[in-house]
């Protein structure tokens, strides 16, 4: 989890390293508080006139698209968050609950994370890119109980 006072470039690094799709952002009482997406990442350094007409883009040649990034100096993660009234909720699984059941959760927020939590200690994320994972082996690392598989880590 990363806070809202994280530096933005911090969280876009950590977030690139460790090839997440989000980050769970946690509010003054160290509880989540949001899920920062990389979409909304990218909807913040993208300028206004590229997104309203992306054939505008093309004009950018790429030594002047690389300040882009400059978007994000001296921002913090509750910079790239929008209005408190769009805030994406944080969605939570049991640590016991099934493939299925956290599949449902992901599909219904429209996450592509979910916290993970026995009782009221949070105790790992799932990403989508681990739960299909697990979903879906490559068929050479097929396990013979997919349901006892770790997705927390």
């Amino acid at each position: 989890m990363v806070s809202t006072t994280t530096d933005a470039r911090e969280a876009v690094r950590l977030m690139v390293e460790r090839e997440l799709p989000a980050l769970v952002v946690r509010g003054d009482a160290r509880r989540p508080y949001s899920v920062l997406p990389a979409h909304l990442v990218m909807s913040f350094i993208v300028p206004e006139y590229a997104k309203d007409n992306p054939a505008l883009a093309r004009v950018v040649d790429e030594k002047t698209a690389d300040t882009i990034a400059r978007a994000l100096d001296g921002r913090t993660v509750g910079d790239l968050l929008p209005h408190r009234d769009h805030l994406t909720a944080v969605p939570r699984v049991n640590h016991d609950d099934t493939l299925l059941e956290v599949a449902a959760v992901m599909a219904g927020s429209r996450s592509p994370l979910v916290v993970v939590g026995q009782g009221d200690e949070i105790i790992g994320v799932i990403t989508t890119r681990t739960l299909l994972g697990v979903l879906f082996p490559p068929t050479d690392a097929l396990p013979s109980d997919p349901s006892a598989a770790d997705l927390t880590s």
